[in-house]
């Protein structure tokens, strides 16, 4: 005794042994002089309720003067519910690795237990006093990524508590309760990490309206609601800085209208050649159109209903064109003489996020219609990487260098261009004498 001051036993393989037998060996053990007795899961075999009785049993089989301790194993992933089961049912001592390392299946988390013990609401009392602050489980989360990193162990990237993915919440229903509830039952502060809203296409409005206050508070509502409905397109999350880019890139294709340039714009479908009717010579020199083909309008469903007195369908197709015979055009002063013909005016709707949101601020701040054509084929680049420079090389290869910027405008006109510009957007100007600004989203 005065050698081994404490001495533990362990019933190994419990799951598969008489629970009386069991018993027995631990009340030998103590007489014995054990002072520990531990219960090992070893083939994690045991559910929460048996691991929880036997802790019972051995517990009353030696008395208060013997510590019971839990070995529990995680083949089943019970490690964690089968150790909070002993503990309610009189274990003392709890044994565990970080990230649960150890044979097949692995122990216990240490981590996870920590997290658990370390809760605000383990009623009535916390499981172990001494695990009940968060100071042990920050650093030892801390430690784990040591381990981890040492061991040359790559952790689950939704492993509880070290995982990568472990805070970060990307569907809208989680999103809102982080916003909507004060408590979500787990601070991961205490663990040294913080909840991580990832944007995607899966989010709520309200978790995007909130990053989109972060990365361009000055956003309108046909930015907000262009940069929404681009969100529900893509596939991967967006992080704060690509929201950011994206507006400004939004803002910059709009300036570029209003100064007379042409854009190549990605739709629902492709992409398309746009211009206000200010740059529609200049579209047509950048893609050799016939003379005297009518242009189509693209629109939104406000533009829709003002030119032909009624809401277009719903649930259209995507990149669907509505035409109507000019005699039932209710204001045909304002469409371009460019996109009329003896057929009627062609309004193709259901673009995409990019043209909904130039088509609304042409309708809003000018009175105006965006202008569309038909785009050269683009460069043989995946959509989903184009940049604007690749993307406009065989563009610009077509261009005339020798464009002028328009002059006949009034001064009324130019006047309303600038209270647009500064509406609309808050970043420099693309300027597109000489070249077509080309505009892409990721």
């Amino acid at each position: 005794a005065d050698l081994f001051p404490e001495t533990q036993y362990y019933l190994v393989y419990a799951g598969e042994r008489d629970p009386d037998l069991l018993a027995r060996l631990a009340a030998a053990a103590a007489e014995a002089g054990a002072t520990h007795v531990a219960l090992a899961d070893s083939q994690s075999t045991m559910t929460p309720g048996a691991f929880g009785d036997l802790t019972r049993r051995v517990v009353d089989a030696v008395g208060d003067e013997v510590i019971v301790a839990a070995h529990a194993h995680n083949q089943m992933g019970l490690a964690l519910a089968n150790s909070i089961s002993a503990v309610g049912n009189g274990a003392r001592q709890v044994e565990g690795c970080l990230l649960g390392l150890g044979d097949a299946g692995g122990n216990l988390a240490t981590e996870q237990f920590l997290a658990y013990a370390s809760r605000e609401k383990v009623a009535p009392d916390p499981l172990f006093p001494a695990c009940a602050t968060a100071a042990r489980l920050a650093p030892a989360t801390a430690l784990a990524a040591e381990v981890a990193a040492i061991a040359r162990f790559a952790a689950g990237e939704n492993q509880p508590i070290v995982g990568e993915r472990a805070f970060k919440v990307t569907t809208g229903v989680h999103q809102n309760n982080l916003i909507n509830y004060e408590s979500t039952g787990f601070d991961p502060a205490r663990a040294g990490r913080a909840w991580e809203v990832a944007l995607n296409r899966h989010s709520s409005r309200r978790a995007f309206k909130d990053a989109l206050r972060a990365a361009a508070p000055d956003a309108d509502a046909a930015l907000e609601d262009a940069l929404w409905a681009w969100l529900k397109l893509s596939n991967e999350p967006v992080d704060e800085d690509t929201l950011r880019k994206t507006a400004d890139e939004l803002r910059r294709a709009w300036v570029s209208l209003v100064d007379g340039g042409v854009l190549l714009v990605p739709t629902t479908v492709g992409y398309t050649l746009a211009a206000l009717p200010r740059g529609v010579a200049r579209m047509d020199a950048v893609k050799g159109r016939p003379e005297g083909k009518a242009h189509g309008v693209l629109g939104v469903p406000k533009v829709y209903a003002a030119i032909f007195g009624r809401a277009p369908p719903p649930a259209l197709p995507p990149y669907l064109c509505m035409g109507f015979l000019s005699r039932r055009v209710l204001s045909p002063q304002k469409v371009p003489a460019s996109c009329r013909s003896d057929a009627g005016v062609g309004v193709w709707l259901n673009g995409g996020p990019v043209w909904s949101y130039l088509a609304t601020c042409a309708w809003d701040e000018l009175g105006e219609l965006l202008v569309g054509s038909s785009a050269p084929r683009a460069p043989a680049i995946p959509r989903a990487r184009a940049s604007l420079r690749t993307l406009s090389t065989r563009i610009y290869a077509r261009s005339s260098t020798s464009w002028t910027s328009g002059t006949g405008a009034t001064r009324s006109s130019r006047r309303t261009d600038a209270g647009a510009r500064r509406r609309c957007s808050t970043s420099t100007a693309v300027r597109s004498a000489g070249k077509v600004a080309a505009w892409s989203t990721p």
